[in-house]
Formats: structure tokens, C-alpha cells, sequence
């Protein structure tokens, strides 16, 4: 199993979304999280019903704000994401969006001092002890 999930890293997206929904209980929302969280793939969007109440507050003409989820309104919603957020971290940009609606972080900004600060982007995973994927060594390795 490790060496087939391994292998999954050099797959497109497309393919990298059909391999995994081949596996019992994995279906596009799923698919997507592992793509977004586990292969670098920060273009995805998965959407959930979190996602879609952003989306219809936020995004969607008035005439989607409605629906009920399907294939359509899922790709639709992934564009909606890509069109104000830029593809290349959409899928973070709703995970952003996602904690800043839970109640918990917002008491957390409630209390929190006003005064920004700046932290160096390798501080929070170095301090953490996460080691960064694929395309940030490579970046890092660019630069």
C-alpha cells in the first residue's frame, strides 16, 4: 500500500482523484482532501457542505443559492474558488475561509491582540516539526 500511495504523488490531478476513488469509501469530497492535504495539490477545492454554505453566501448568483449539491454545482463551486482566489491555492484559500467560520477561532481573534507581527513562512512547520512537501522543497530549492 505505501508504495502504490507513493506513487500517487507523480499523477495529475485528474488521475490522482480516479486512483483514490477506486478505494472503498472514497468518493470526490474525500478524494479531494487527500489531493489538497496529503499530495501537494493546492488547486483543490473540496466541497462540503461548509463549503457550499460559503459559496452561496458568497459566491454563487442568487439562482444557485438553493441547490443542493451536485456534480455540476461542486465544479462549479471549485471554479467560483479558482476565479476569486486564483487556482494555484484555492483549496487553501477555503480552508482560511473555513476556520475563520468555526466559533471556536473566532473567540480566539476576539481575544487575540491587535498588533500584527510578522513570522517567517519556515517558522510554524519547523517549530511543529512538519516537514514540508514535495513542491516547497522544490521551491525552496529554487531560490
Amino acid at each position: 500500500w505505501e508504495e502504490w500511495l507513493a506513487s500517487l504523488h507523480q499523477l495529475p490531478y485528474l488521475e490522482l482523484r480516479a486512483a483514490l476513488e477506486q478505494l472503498c469509501g472514497i468518493g470526490r469530497k474525500v478524494a479531494d482532501c487527500i489531493a489538497l492535504f496529503c499530495y501537494d495539490q493546492d488547486n483543490v477545492v473540496p466541497v462540503d457542505t461548509h463549503c457550499l454554505q460559503m459559496a452561496q453566501r458568497f459566491f454563487l448568483p442568487s439562482s444557485l443559492r438553493d441547490k443542493s449539491l451536485s456534480a455540476a454545482l461542486y465544479q462549479r463551486i471549485v471554479d467560483a474558488y479558482h476565479s476569486h482566489f486564483g487556482p494555484d491555492f484555492a483549496g487553501w484559500a477555503f480552508m482560511i475561509l473555513f476556520v475563520g467560520e468555526l466559533s471556536d477561532f473566532r473567540k480566539i481573534l476576539a481575544q487575540a491582540p491587535v498588533t500584527p507581527t510578522a513570522v517567517p513562512l519556515a517558522s510554524p512547520s519547523s517549530q511543529l516539526g512538519v516537514e514540508p512537501g514535495p513542491k516547497a522543497k522544490a521551491a525552496k530549492g529554487s531560490g
